[in-house]
């Protein structure tokens, strides 16, 4: 890839993404939507004990992801398989994905 462009949020939706059995999304210093699904998955990983943390990353950093997954309201959550002609992760969902998918859904 040409320039490193920080990653936010999509139009619609934040962004996760998953490396080392770690969950991490872009903070909300960085002016993004709170987003009600984004707060549930956070506390999910909160009480499940999967380490997760706001920051800010990279394209690059997303496109190497072991997981990635977008969530708003309506759609709860959501794998991503390909990001252009990356594909994303061995498996989609991932482990940690489905695992917030199912504790989700409960």
């Amino acid at each position: 890839m040409g320039s490193s462009i920080d990653v936010f949020e999509c139009v619609v939706s934040n962004i996760f993404m998953v490396n080392n059995w770690s969950v991490v999304t872009p903070s909300l210093d960085t002016n993004i939507l709170p987003g009600i699904t984004r707060k549930t998955v956070l506390d999910i990983c909160q009480n499940s004990g999967i380490p997760a943390r706001e920051e800010c990353f990279k394209i690059e950093a997303l496109i190497k992801a072991e997981e990635v997954f977008i969530t708003n309201s309506l759609m709860e959550i959501m794998s991503v398989s390909r990001i252009d002609d990356y594909q994303i992760g061995k498996t989609v969902p991932g482990k940690i994905t489905q695992q917030l998918m199912g504790e989700y859904s409960a």
